[in-house]
């Protein structure tokens, strides 16, 4: 006899409607086996089974239709076709050259509002250095921002160049995305 599980944990609480996220859906699939992952998915998307749901820990039945859920993803192909069929897809497009500069300035705006570092640096970002950060994927835009400061503060600057991100660019310093 295990715990609980995250479904039966979720019930217990006050919200009559959860929300849970299951995030790159895709990757729960990387032994291969494409059922085993996500196979406690199936009864879960459909709202008759929902309804009865039982967790293999406690062995009661609860109602688990009121469960939303929001599945993201890199690809639909490696996500089974019996739980693709359960879920409503939406795809969302990589950002145009034209909207990176906004992408940019979003992710500038969190990132200097949760740094403490941020402060000593002088604001905004010029054109020149946006203009390099948008050649990136959103995904990698934070990771460059993070490390143009650290190199504008190694070279004693409060002010980010376009160097400081062309740099971590080209010499390999730019960290692999996970």
């Amino acid at each position: 006899q295990g715990r609980a599980g995250a479904i039966w944990d979720l019930l217990q609480n006050d919200c009559m409607s959860p929300l849970l996220i299951l995030d790159e859906l895709d990757k729960a699939n990387s032994n291969g086996d494409r059922e085993d992952a996500a196979g406690f998915l199936y009864g879960l998307l459909e709202p008759s089974t929902a309804s009865r749901f039982v967790d293999a820990a406690i062995g009661l039945p609860i109602d688990a239709s009121m469960v939303s859920w929001i599945a993201t993803s890199n690809s639909t192909a490696d996500i089974h076709p019996a739980i693709l069929s359960r879920l409503t897809v939406i795809e969302v497009n990589c950002p145009t050259p034209a909207q990176m500069p906004a992408v940019v300035a979003s992710i500038h705006r969190q990132l200097l509002s949760n740094e403490d570092w941020a402060g000593w640096f002088e604001q905004p970002l010029s054109a020149e250095v946006v203009t390099e950060l948008t050649a990136l994927s959103p995904r990698a835009v934070r990771r460059a921002i993070e490390d143009a400061y650290a190199s504008a503060a190694c070279a004693g600057r409060r002010v980010v160049v376009p160097a400081d991100v062309s740099n971590n660019r080209s010499s390999g310093h730019q960290r692999r995305q996970i």
